[in-house]
């Protein structure tokens, strides 16, 4: 049964949550194993000096907490309990929330230099577009127009560099 949010903000796809963690389960799996035991594709963290590992990790994490946090608050708020969210982190991208996990994922990427680990990264986005086209779909029932017109203009994944401009 697709978790039901506050009026307004749509449906969760039923397989949400074992998708999410099953994304993050298959990427532990993977880095650990590369970075501790099979050391597949880890030959960059021989090149790579560990002190510059560890600040592209640390910009990692900071980005992705940065990412949690502004998704949060804008997704969360009162303000967003009626009307589609087209300002702040959601004016940049519309899924914002579901690539903070990817985000965490990229940061032990730059740790570790596992480049196999991006294996699960990549299925991760398989894995997750068909569950947002499925709230997607709930949106567009939702807002109609206005949620149509907020998708030509804001991306699914990518990060606009610019806020995306309304005529509201």
């Amino acid at each position: 049964m697709p978790h039901e949010h506050k009026k307004g903000a749509g449906k969760e796809h039923p397989k949400t949550h074992l998708i999410l963690i099953s994304s993050v389960l298959m990427f532990i799996t993977i880095c650990v194993l590369d970075t501790f035991v099979l050391n597949i594709s880890t030959q960059l963290a021989y090149i790579i000096p560990f002190i510059v590992r560890i600040i592209l990790f640390a910009i990692g994490l900071v980005l992705a907490f940065v990412f949690q946090r502004l998704s949060h608050q804008a997704a969360f708020s009162d303000e967003s309990e009626n009307s589609l969210i087209k300002t702040g982190i959601f004016a940049h991208v519309r899924n914002p929330v579901y690539l903070i996990i990817p985000l965490y994922f990229i940061a032990f990427v730059l740790l570790t230099m596992s480049l196999i680990s991006l294996i699960p990264l990549i299925i991760s986005f398989i894995m997750y577009t068909p569950m947002v086209k499925y709230e997607e779909k709930d949106l567009e029932k939702i807002f109609g127009q206005e949620y149509l017109d907020y998708k030509e203009k804001v991306p699914r994944w990518l990060p606009r560099l610019t806020p995306a401009k309304f005529n509201d």
